[in-house]
């Protein structure tokens, strides 16, 4: 399923929790589902043709159970409209949109050496300021190539002070 289908159902599904109040409730139970998928075959059954439609439809129903009405019914939405095959990345969908929406992001630094925990913290300030962010989970990974600095990336945006970044603009600016 492309990715703007997938954004699709996990707006609509964000929203029906949205007004029900229950944003925090929906965070639970799509990591509750998505664990379930990790750990189990759920989506090599549900993508494999050999199995009858019935037996997905019940198997999903069944899980259904243990939810929410509200995810529930989603679950039986996603069968009726032939969609329940994209359900793992309906759900990661909706674990980013959730995010977006309480102001949470995943931010990678990449530094040239290992950042002390310190370090760790102003960049966590700066990049809260610089991403419009209410709280970051900083993932600190290295690549000597960058020679200094660091290059912050979050949800797509790049920010590069690094000093291989410096040269090579230096260097356009030379020629």
């Amino acid at each position: 399923m492309s990715l703007i289908v997938s954004n699709r159902y996990s707006k609509a599904l964000l929203e029906a929790f949205a007004d029900a109040g229950k944003i925090d409730e929906l965070t639970e139970e799509v990591e509750a589902l998505i664990e379930i998928i990790d750990q189990t075959n759920l989506m090599t059954f549900i993508l494999d043709n050999s199995y009858a439609q019935s037996k997905k439809e019940a198997l999903i129903n069944s899980l259904g159970e243990n939810f929410s009405k509200e995810l529930a019914n989603f679950l039986k939405l996603l069968i009726v409209n032939k969609r329940i095959s994209s359900l793992e990345e309906i759900l990661k969908q909706t674990l980013l949109k959730i995010d977006d929406l309480k102001g949470i992001a995943e931010v990678e630094v990449i530094s040239a050496v290992p950042l002390t925990s310190g370090q760790l913290e102003k960049v966590r300030a700066i990049a809260i300021k610089k991403f419009n962010l209410k709280d970051v989970e900083i993932v600190n990974s290295l690549d000597q190539k960058i020679i200094g600095g660091m290059v912050l990336k979050s949800r797509g945006k790049i920010i590069d002070s690094s000093i291989k970044a410096q040269l090579l603009k230096l260097t356009q600016e030379i020629m």
